[in-house]
């Protein structure tokens, strides 16, 4: 039996193609995923330059979504069926939620 061991780029995007993959997509049934989440996999919002009331505005309901444990209620909504968030992130949201 051959093996591949690789780290993926976006690995929520990978799980849940693993997750949701069906008969007709037999190789992704094969695939293993490791238990332990091992990078950060920040994305970004794309903002106007020199818009600092917009960026402060976003910065502000952002934070507002880690501080409140909604963006903990968004992660189950969507990715629920992957498991809770690996410890990484869900420190990731406590820090996020931290009053400036």
């Amino acid at each position: 039996m051959k093996r591949i061991a690789v780290v993926a780029a976006l690995a929520i995007a990978l799980t849940s193609m693993c997750a949701r993959a069906d008969e007709a997509q037999g190789a992704l049934k094969k695939i293993v995923l490791a238990d332990y989440q091992f990078a950060y996999e920040p994305l970004g919002l794309t903002l106007r330059r020199n818009d600092a009331d917009f960026k402060f505005a976003v910065n502000q309901m952002l934070a507002g979504l880690y501080r409140s444990g909604e963006v903990k209620r968004i992660y189950s909504r969507w990715f629920g069926n992957l498991g809770s968030p690996p410890p990484p992130l869900d420190s990731l949201y406590d820090l996020n939620g931290l009053r400036d």
